[in-house]
């Protein structure tokens, strides 16, 4: 049942229960109340009477009151038998015995007679005036049965009237009361289908309303617990992908140290079973020699570069940035390349400028530059140019290095970081390297926080990095 029809019942019910109260209470004390209260008037009066400084005559007593006064002389017993309008009220027991007795006990007598004259109910107290005079003060009792008869039609009539207010009033109210509830039983149902945006403005200034704002409170923390869960749903998502690609990506990778390797170890092995079964002559034996030491320095570096790459992503590989002259630097590098550039017939310009001192780590930085002009070198074709430079933009500093180069696929740009990935497919040792040189520019760009690519110009291609100005030591 809903609480309007609820509070419709309940106050119905009180609203009953107190009218049949006065109800019944008006049909069985009011006639005892009248005549309670009749009587402390009439004793009032007769202690007036008898008040020595009252002034207001018997007359005047009986006209304002509506009351009659008798006074009997007791001593007179003729009195009591020869008064008809005494006796006919008060019976065949109005004697002076009786009425002497009844003095001695209470001091007053109260009787209740029908005036056969009148055809009234008629109120009688006496008490003595003074000694051996009695007064008697009498009032007429109108017919309470009648009045009674219509009280009950009337208060039938209000019984009626005051359920008729009482469902209006009620239904006004209940509307009042319940109108909050709904509003917060609709905002429970959207807060159960998971909808947090409404929320519940009641001001009643009652529990009602500290009920709401503990709704509003409990949607907005259910609202931010669920998109905390949501985000982190996200975020396991995105580290679920993450993990099958570093798996997909470690299964590539072994699959690919398996195939750069097996090549070296068998002409090592190979090489190295031709000298021990005595197949090379005098002549060939230091060619033998020869391969056997390039397929092993090769190893070793591909070695050296695949403990790099592990240390750099595992975290191992710690790097301390520094204040650096990355014009300096970059000078350095290229002058290690000198002989090949020389050897190669190529143009080389340089646009360093002045010192430019930069943050970053040493050790990691020359071996990004290394990398990336060993790739110039070897992949710049003979006559060709190379050409370096540094920028300088707000809070950082761009480092780039060109060279000329036969085209390649736009598509190819993006995978030439992947360790192990060639430009040369044939298989040849042209170019030579482990095609992990960019792979590990990668990491440590990454490390640096830099951004850095590749950008394919019309007639080669330009790889860059920036890096930032010059600010405290940091470890990362």
């Amino acid at each position: 049942m809903r609480i309007s029809k609820k509070l419709f019942l309940m106050n119905s019910s009180i609203i009953i229960f107190v009218l049949g109260l006065v109800f019944l209470s008006t049909r069985v004390y009011f006639q005892r109340y009248y005549v309670n209260q009749k009587t402390n008037q009439l004793k009032e009066i007769s202690e007036y009477i008898k008040n020595p400084s009252s002034q207001s005559g018997l007359e005047e007593i009986e006209d304002r009151y509506r009351v009659r006064v008798d006074f009997l002389d007791m001593e007179e017993e003729e009195l009591f038998y020869y008064n008809g309008f005494l006796r006919e009220i008060y019976g065949e027991d109005f004697t002076k015995e009786n009425i002497s007795k009844a003095l001695a006990e209470n001091g007053e007598i109260i009787q209740l007679r029908k005036d056969k004259r009148t055809g009234l109910d008629l109120l009688s107290y006496m008490s003595l005036y003074e000694k051996g005079i009695l007064m008697i003060v009498s009032s007429p009792i109108y017919p309470m049965q009648e009045a009674v008869k219509y009280s009950e039609k009337f208060y039938l009539y209000i019984l009626l009237l005051a359920l008729a207010l009482s469902f209006a009033i009620n239904y006004f109210f209940s509307k009042i009361f319940t109108n909050p509830l709904t509003a917060l039983t609709e905002i429970s149902r959207n807060m159960a289908n998971l909808s947090f945006q409404k929320k519940a403005d009641i001001k009643t200034g009652d529990e009602v309303e500290e009920l709401a704002e503990g709704i509003n409170y409990m949607s907005e923390k259910l609202d931010d617990t669920i998109k905390k869960l949501e985000d982190s749903n996200i975020k396991l998502k995105k580290e679920i992908e993450k993990e099958r690609i570093l798996e997909k990506f470690r299964k590539d990778f072994i699959s690919s140290v398996n195939h750069e390797l097996k090549t070296p170890i068998a002409l090592i092995s190979g090489y190295a079973e031709g000298l021990k079964d005595g197949v090379a002559d005098e002549e060939s034996r230091d060619f033998y020699c020869q391969v056997i030491m390039d397929e092993a320095n090769r190893m070793n570096i591909m070695v050296k570069d695949l403990l790099l790459i592990s240390q750099i992503e595992s975290g191992y590989f710690k790097m301390s940035k520094s204040s650096l002259d990355i014009s300096g630097i970059l000078e350095s590098c290229l002058h290690r390349f000198e002989i090949l550039i020389k050897e190669k017939g190529l143009k080389v310009s340089n646009d360093l400028g002045e010192t430019i001192i930069v943050s970053a780590n040493k050790d990691g930085i020359e071996k990004v530059l290394n990398n990336l002009l060993s790739n110039a070198v070897k992949y710049c074709q003979e006559g060709g140019k190379i050409k370096i430079g540094v920028e300088e933009h707000r809070e950082k500093v761009k480092v780039f290095i060109y060279n000329s180069s036969n085209k390649i696929a736009m598509g190819e740009l993006d995978k030439i970081w992947t360790p192990f990935y060639k430009l040369d497919k044939s298989g040849s040792k042209k170019y030579g390297g482990t095609g992990l040189g960019l792979a590990i520019v990668k990491e440590i760009l990454e490390k640096h926080g830099s951004e850095y690519g590749v950008d394919l110009l019309e007639d080669g291609l330009e790889f860059y990095f920036y890096l930032e100005k010059n600010r405290e030591t940091t470890d990362y």
